[in-house]
């Protein structure tokens, strides 16, 4: 057992930042999916608005954790942050419009299932984020 516990702990470490990045990524998709199956479900929103308002909880719940644990970010100062999370937040936005987009086009006009379109969304920008957030966003001053 022991043997095991020590591969897991060196794969920990070899790949912490995209292990916890994954772990991060799926708290903000159970978010972004919480908060529009409320939304759409028990507020009865309509798709697109409801999406929109998702997206905009997940954005703020992943800077937090993406700034804290992902990337271990220490700026500190309000106009170091305000740049960061405006930065962040503007990726985000894109990725959020492409999500809005996806869902209108998908769901309300072509008559796909919302929740697997979203799943299917929620992969492409994922995967785009963490490259964006990586090499820009929390970038490492050299």
């Amino acid at each position: 057992m022991g043997n095991l516990t020590d591969r897991a702990r060196s794969l920990y470490a070899k790949h912490r930042e995209l292990i916890l990045y994954i772990i991060c990524g799926g708290l903000t998709t159970g978010v972004d999916f919480g908060a529009y199956w409320l939304l759409t479900r028990l507020c009865r929103l309509g798709e697109t608005a409801a999406q929109a308002i998702a997206v905009a909880a997940a954005v703020v719940f992943a800077y937090v954790v993406n700034k804290r644990w992902v990337f271990l970010d220490r700026r500190t100062g309000i106009r170091a942050i305000a740049r960061q999370f405006l930065s962040f937040a503007s990726m985000r936005f894109i990725s959020g419009a492409f999500q809005v987009a996806c869902v209108w086009l998908l769901v309300e006009r072509m008559g796909l299932y919302d929740m697997a379109v979203k799943l299917a969304v929620s992969v492409v920008v994922v995967l785009s984020n963490y490259v964006f957030s990586k090499l820009v966003i929390f970038a490492k001053k050299k």
